[in-house]
């Protein structure tokens, strides 16, 4: 049995060690869950949620984030 884990702030559901199916998401929540995997971090992510990551990883997740936004450019999948 999987454990259910709920972030109500971002209403994002996932299974903690499965797989998420990132079209469900909202656009800003799959932009973070894309970064990740470019970072190396998805599976940290989706292990242990976005609270077990370091200030270092947060920062680049949130820099690269910025970055794109403020220079328009998409976020391929």
């Amino acid at each position: 049995m999987k454990a259910e884990v709920f972030f109500v702030k971002k209403k994002e559901k996932l299974f903690l060690g499965g797989e998420i199916n990132l079209s469900e998401l909202d656009a800003d929540v799959q932009k973070k869950y894309e970064v990740a995997k470019e970072l190396g971090i998805y599976d940290k992510v989706l292990e242990k949620g976005w609270g077990s990551l370091t200030a270092e990883e947060t920062g680049r997740v949130g820099g690269v984030l910025r970055k794109r936004k403020n220079s328009g450019e998409r976020v391929l999948s």
